[in-house]
């Protein structure tokens, strides 16, 4: 019977240390950038719920910017009435029945309130998130 004496080389170590050094850099800003993007498209959506119940709002002949203000004021979403601009419907005092109506809902990602990690190198964040709601005029003119 031959046994095969092996030795373990610490060399091994050295090369486990530089490939880690490599690899938690690239897998730390891989989570980050998931937790970002993440973050982005819940404040999008957010956004887009507070157009579609100002445009609902507008096309019923009601307050579309106190329908806005509602979601956008709740506490899930904790924003301050000037953290955001609203851009009301073009024909909002001269919609006829089936003419479609837009609310726009502006939130621009450089406040802190946002809760945006602020990585301009690393992860691009746009300037100002953007919804916008079209919907058709219901009811009599």
């Amino acid at each position: 019977m031959v046994t095969l004496k092996t030795r373990k080389s610490g060399r091994n170590k050295g090369v486990v240390i530089v490939e880690a050094a490599f690899i938690f850099p690239l897998l730390l800003m891989l989570t980050f950038g998931a937790i970002h993007y993440g973050w982005l498209f819940m404040r999008l959506n957010q956004i887009t719920n507070a157009a579609r119940q100002g445009v609902r709002a507008a096309i019923c002949g009601n307050d579309f910017e106190a329908a806005v203000d509602n979601v956008m004021l709740s506490p899930w979403v904790g924003l301050n009435r000037d953290d955001y601009d609203i851009i009301p419907p073009d024909n909002i005092g001269n919609a006829q029945s089936g003419d479609p109506m837009t609310v726009q809902v502006i939130v621009y990602t450089n406040n802190p309130k946002i809760g945006l990690i602020n990585m301009p190198l690393l992860l691009p964040t746009p300037s100002q998130l953007r919804a916008s709601v079209t919907m058709a005029k219901e009811g009599p003119s």
